[in-house]
């Protein structure tokens, strides 16, 4: 992935939207050790309890997906903000800074 497009407000939304489904399954997958073995009773060799990890995932992905806990969310105006503070003045995205408006 080039600079420009990693900036983009784009990449920026899905970045923070994974590091919300991640703390959103590390939050699952705390749950289910916390009540002692897998939620159908299953150990860890058990097809179920690989069911149930990849079950976790997609469930985190979903709901972070869709809003989640707002973690997100603030993760990404948070990126955002550094994102503006890091652009040189005058650049705009997707724009190379040596080029001047006019200019040959």
């Amino acid at each position: 992935m080039s600079g420009a497009a990693s900036n983009s407000p784009e990449a920026t939304r899905a970045a923070a939207e994974q590091f919300e489904a991640l703390l959103i399954g590390q939050m699952l997958r705390s749950m289910r050790e916390a009540g002692g073995g897998g939620w159908l009773g299953g150990s860890e060799q058990d097809a179920a309890f690989r069911l149930m990890e990849m079950a976790e995932q997609c469930l985190a992905s979903a709901l972070a997906a869709q809003g989640g806990l707002g973690l997100g969310r603030l993760a990404e105006e948070a990126l955002s903000k550094q994102l503006q503070h890091t652009r040189a003045p005058g650049q705009e995205e997707g724009r190379s800074p040596d080029r001047v408006p006019g200019g040959s």
